[in-house]
């Protein structure tokens, strides 16, 4: 799940010469956020597993609890490992884009928005493009399910990212 030293060398000229929408950093993100996934959908103390973990597989329509924690906080209770090859999973665009909004917000709080914007992510099939072109470079599968669509209008980064952070004063 993490990318080698020749695929992170595959998406940097890949960055440079065929698709300059989206900075390697970008890449870097999904790809995180996508071993993050899969090792929390893998814990058994996982929020997650508040729900059945398939779901995201299968592309059950379900929004997770989210705890409140900082990145610290939350490395120590999910702390990185380095998992054993299995096989691979689907994990719908819907389902993904949920968690990469939410990965965003563990890894960068307030300036989320902020940060996705300066790598050109202004919608959730911002995320879906990344992903299609991880497929394309083949780090990632495609199942025959798959689709671009799947990652459109998924939720609105405003509502998501700047309005949640949106403090009051009397």
């Amino acid at each position: 799940m993490t990318l080698t030293r020749e695929q992170f060398d595959d998406v940097r000229e890949f960055c440079l010469t065929k698709d300059t929408r989206y900075p390697v950093k970008a890449y870097v993100f999904v790809m995180e956020a996508i071993k993050r996934l899969y090792q929390e959908l893998l814990n058994p103390d996982s929020p997650f597993n508040k729900i059945n973990p398939l779901a995201a597989i299968f592309g059950v329509d379900i929004t997770p609890e989210e705890p409140d924690w900082d990145e610290e906080t939350f490395d120590k209770v999910y702390p990185p490992v380095d998992l054993p090859p299995m096989r691979p999973i689907n994990i719908k665009g819907e389902f993904l884009s949920n968690y990469l909004g939410t990965f965003a917000r563990r890894r960068f709080g307030p300036l989320a928005y902020d940060v996705l914007e300066a790598w050109n992510i202004h919608d959730t099939i911002d995320f879906g493009n990344i992903v299609f072109n991880l497929v394309k470079l083949e780090i990632l599968k495609q199942s025959k399910a798959d689709s671009i669509e799947d990652f459109k209008n998924v939720f609105d980064f405003k509502k998501e990212f700047v309005n949640r952070y949106k403090v009051n004063i009397y």
